[in-house]
């Protein structure tokens, strides 16, 4: 007769003379699993603009056209604007930022014209945050700016249909100057 391994041995996958029956076999498997988190602390891939698949990493003024990977400039307006990616950054730990840049202005903008910059979150990636249920979490901007004009700024988050968003302010103080915006 064979004999079979125990739970131990099996999960230890060290024994190869003893037979696993199918239930050992899941077991050990199991065993071995590491759970994978609901939710990375960190949603954004490419959160350091290092991935250039498309090669736009020196500048792009195309409406919707991926900068660098899973980045994109938006807008809707008669300005002229670049985005692209920088070396300039507020830590010697960050790599690289994207560098957003109005060429030449639009004097006369009206309330539903924007330059943007967009990265899509797929929405697997969402499931984990219950957004429409009543386990809901909340979520936490936190990014740097760096900006020669002082004023107020917006950022937000948005589902596919527009249906969901959230729209906040923040204010850069003073010109020529990285500041950490963080919103909960």
């Amino acid at each position: 007769p064979e004999v079979v391994a125990d739970q131990a041995e099996a999960e230890a996958g060290a024994e190869n003379t003893k037979m696993m029956t199918a239930l050992r076999t899941k077991q050990a498997i199991d065993a071995q699993v590491v759970p994978v988190p609901e939710t990375r602390p960190n949603l954004l891939y490419n959160s350091g603009f290092q991935i250039d698949e498309e090669g736009n990493a020196g500048g792009i003024s195309v409406n919707g056209a991926h900068v660098v990977e899973c980045y994109r400039l938006g807008f809707s307006n008669g300005a002229t604007q670049t985005l692209s990616q920088s070396s300039d950054t507020p830590s010697p730990n960050s790599k690289n930022s994207l560098k957003y840049l109005v060429n030449t202005a639009d004097p006369s903008l009206s309330a539903s014209e924007s330059g943007r910059i967009f990265k899509q979150i797929e929405g697997g990636d969402m499931n984990g945050l219950h957004f429409g249920t009543s386990e809901a979490k909340s979520i936490t901007f936190s990014f740097w700016v760096y900006g020669s004009v002082v004023g107020t700024y917006c950022a937000g988050v948005r589902n596919q249909d527009g249906s969901r968003s959230y729209v906040f302010e923040y204010t850069i103080d003073t010109a020529n100057t990285w500041k950490k915006i963080t919103k909960t």
